[in-house]
């Protein structure tokens, strides 16, 4: 693998931390562990792949579906997020050799870009959410579920077809500067109403 193909890599975990939450980096530390996908041994990187750190990522996922429903616990939730997000871009770097330090910087950012995004988006779903009479989702649940899946299959795609989380990361930004768009024209169309 060479450097561009880690980079890419990196892009694609650290996106998928912050798009699916805690789930994620447990599925990518699994497979890095089992050696698939990547492979993590002799790295000082390492420890992403070892049994304790799963075990953390493990408890970090219990500890994170009890308090989802917290508001308060988010900022926290995200804080974790892009650590995680950091630490799975340097380790992709250093399977191939290279410095990891940028893949700290790199990851953690696009982490938070995905993690603000993600939240975002899942807020607006609670809020569209039909009353009491509809279907059950106020929580938003099924996004949040969606949103797992989406982070799963973006792991799998940076491991063995890692140039196609470029492709992620520019459907995440359409998605955000679509938003940002429509939001902009929501509050010039309450301006007109004054």
């Amino acid at each position: 693998m060479d450097l561009f193909l880690a980079i890419c890599q990196g892009l694609g975990l650290a996106l998928a931390a912050g798009l699916s939450g805690l789930l994620a980096p447990l599925f990518a530390s699994v497979l890095a562990h089992v050696d698939v996908g990547w492979k993590l041994d002799g790295t000082s990187w390492d420890f992403v792949a070892s049994e304790w750190f799963i075990a953390v990522l493990f408890a970090l996922n219990v500890a994170g579906y009890l308090v989802r429903a917290r508001k308060s616990a988010q900022p926290l939730v995200l804080i974790v997020l892009v650590a995680l997000g950091a630490v799975l871009f340097a380790a992709s770097l250093a399977e191939e050799g290279a410095a990891a330090w940028p893949g700290l910087i790199a990851g953690a950012l696009v982490a938070l870009f995905a993690g603000l995004l993600t939240r975002d988006v899942l807020a607006g779903a609670a809020q569209r959410s039909p009353a009491e009479d509809g279907p059950r989702d106020a929580d938003g649940t099924s996004m949040v579920l969606f949103a797992a899946g989406a982070g799963l299959i973006l792991v799998l795609v940076s491991l063995f077809i890692p140039p196609l989380s470029i492709l992620a990361l520019v459907g995440l930004l359409v998605l955000a500067v679509s938003r940002q768009r429509r939001a902009g024209r929501k509050y010039e169309g309450l301006r007109v109403l004054r």
